[in-house]
């Protein structure tokens, strides 16, 4: 019935002030590092909830484990719980990319700066920053993320290039 109620610390009978004492000392020692993990956690929890960055946890093989509503919102999705399950190569526009980016953080550990097609649940398709770390390895390895949607960065440089590129052939027929 002890263990049940997990209790901070126990003393056996008989005891002198000594066994109290310590005993007393470790239980609230215990008890202020489970309430700094929980501290810790709920920070953590709402760090990752709040961000604006769409967060992600995969396996290896690309099943989403765990993401923040800013990772299903920016794939269209209304909830995160949409996604757990589902496969990242499935929502690439390129699925063997998943492959190549696992390997190379196998090698590197993180990998940044990445610019992604990727593939609404509308099937529109955006580009993303992404970054992607390992965490673990080999049977335990999963990859952590992260995605920004710079779909409207990429359509911006697009016109920009195709400006300059009529403006050097209308200077070119002008001379």
């Amino acid at each position: 019935r002890a263990k049940l109620s997990e209790p901070f610390g126990y003393v056996l009978k008989p005891f002198d002030d000594r066994d109290l004492h310590a005993a007393i000392e470790v239980a609230l020692q215990r008890h202020r590092l489970e309430r700094q993990l929980q501290d810790a956690e709920a920070r953590y929890r709402a760090l990752f909830e709040r961000s604006l960055a769409g967060i992600f946890v995969a396996t290896a093989d690309g099943a989403v484990l765990e993401c923040n509503a800013a990772f299903a919102a920016t794939l269209g999705y209304e909830s995160r719980d949409e996604l757990l399950g589902l496969r990242l190569p499935d929502l690439m526009v390129e699925p063997d990319e998943w492959g190549r980016l696992v390997v190379g953080v196998k090698i590197v550990a993180v990998a940044a700066n990445l610019e992604l097609r990727l593939r609404r649940r509308d099937g529109a398709v955006i580009w993303a920053l992404a970054g992607i770390t390992r965490i673990g390895e080999d049977a335990a390895l999963s990859i952590e993320g992260q995605i920004v949607d710079i779909t409207e960065r990429r359509r911006a440089e697009m016109a920009t290039r195709a400006r300059e590129t009529l403006q050097a052939v209308a200077s070119l027929a002008r001379a």
